[in-house]
């Protein structure tokens, strides 16, 4: 079946009777021009309306587009013919910078991009492209002028340029003044560090949870080890061994903390030797039973009686009650 394509009008053999387009690259064409119809639109250069291929056109064609961005269409269009006057009237030469490199002709209100224009030859002056790009964007391309201002902490003077202080900066002539100013609200007061004693900032709230007592984190890891405060010094005295009974020197730190009971590790050992074992002490609350399985007497501790439990001498006697069940 031959068929003519909807987007390029060339003819093409089809398989299916719904096929409207000879290739993909059509088929795209077509449906992006159904979903973004073009509609006619008056030419940029000559005023007549055309149907342009993008929505970008503004031009029917290159003539009409070298047309109006010549020297001719710039003088009767856009400055109303005074382009080469003003050009003339400042010798072709940057009024600002007095290059001759790269000149436009700039409207001084600004209104060159307007439905208003004033194309008057008063209103128009010869810049460069450099100096036209400032006057346009004054914040890009600003230029730094250096002027001297006071410092809001310490109040002396010091030299920065205008394009900090239009933007709100060049406050404080250092960053010492700066974190000094930041670091004092309504209810900061000064303090004195409990471990140097250097004065330092804090203020009421840290105070009220246990905070704001030392200057810096160094300060405080020192006062959490103790570092920072001096041994204590004991004279020494003669204490007594526990085990041998023979005089040694000690502190009475050590004897007020419960040490320095023993001269030496030998009777510290000794002594524990001769301690009664936890089985021995709790010999007095062990009781004689028999057991259930073969009769023999064992000793059980009271509270395991009382509880049901001791019932069996081994464990041996235990596995056959289990399986006489």
């Amino acid at each position: 079946m031959v068929k003519v394509c909807v987007s390029c009008g060339h003819e093409f053999e089809a398989e299916r009777s719904d096929k409207m387009c000879c290739s993909r690259s059509c088929y795209r064409k077509h449906t992006y021009e159904k979903a973004n119809p073009v509609f006619p639109v008056p030419c940029k250069g000559c005023g007549k309306t055309f149907i342009p291929d993008s929505h970008h056109m503004v031009f029917c064609g290159d003539e009409c587009r070298k047309t109006f961005f010549n020297v001719k269409s710039k003088d009767d269009e856009r400055f109303g013919g005074n382009r080469k006057k003003a050009l003339i009237r400042d010798g072709h030469a940057c009024t600002v910078c007095k290059s001759t490199h790269h000149i436009a002709v700039h409207h001084i209100d600004e209104s060159g991009n307007s439905e208003n224009v004033n194309n008057d030859l008063d209103n128009l002056i010869t810049l460069c492209n450099s100096c036209h790009t400032k006057l346009h964007n004054p914040h890009r391309n600003r230029i730094h002028a250096i002027t001297t201002t006071k410092c809001q902490a310490c109040g002396i003077e010091f030299q920065i340029t205008t394009d900090r202080l239009l933007d709100g900066r060049g406050k404080y002539c250092s960053k010492e003044c700066k974190h000094a100013s930041m670091s004092q609200p309504k209810t900061s007061f000064t303090a004195n560090c409990l471990v140097c004693g250097k004065e330092f900032w804090t203020t009421a709230y840290k105070r009220s949870i246990g905070r704001g007592k030392y200057c810096s984190p160094e300060c405080s890891q020192k006062a959490q080890t103790g570092t920072h405060k001096p041994k204590p010094i004991t004279k020494q005295v003669i204490a007594q061994c526990k085990y041998c009974g023979k005089g040694f020197p000690t502190t009475q730190a050590r004897i007020d903390d419960g040490r320095g009971r023993y001269c030496s590790r030998q009777c510290l050992n000794n002594d524990f030797k001769n301690m009664p074992s936890m089985k021995q002490k709790e010999r007095k609350s062990l009781v004689n039973v028999n057991c259930q399985v073969c009769g023999k007497e064992f000793d059980a501790v009271i509270s395991n009686v009382e509880r049901g439990r001791a019932k069996y001498c081994s464990r041996s006697c235990y596995y056959k009650s289990r399986n006489k069940i």
